[in-house]
């Protein structure tokens, strides 16, 4: 008999609305809830935001940042690269 491995659950990250125009909620499905920080990147690969994650879900600000296509990457103490999404502020 062929035994049926189970697949991973891999971590998605899930951001509502997107685009957004001041605040979005993030969710972190599947991720540990410890020892988590988001990095946002705007257009030009430059860091521009660097955050804790608190809470699961999370509410993101714009904070005065322009509008324009951002990268969110999810890392962890250990700077591994859990999950990364493209999020766009109109």
């Amino acid at each position: 008999p062929v035994e049926e491995k189970t697949k991973p659950v891999l971590p998605d990250l899930r951001i509502n609305p997107n685009p957004m125009e001041t605040v979005a909620e993030i969710s972190l499905e599947g991720f540990k809830q410890s020892g988590l920080h988001y990095i946002l990147y705007n257009s030009f690969g430059q860091q521009v935001c660097v955050r804790e994650v608190h809470s699961n879900p999370f509410i993101f600000n714009r904070s005065g940042l322009p509008g324009g296509l951002y990268v969110i990457t999810v890392i962890d103490d250990n700077n591994s690269i859990l999950a990364i999404k493209k999020i766009m502020l109109k």
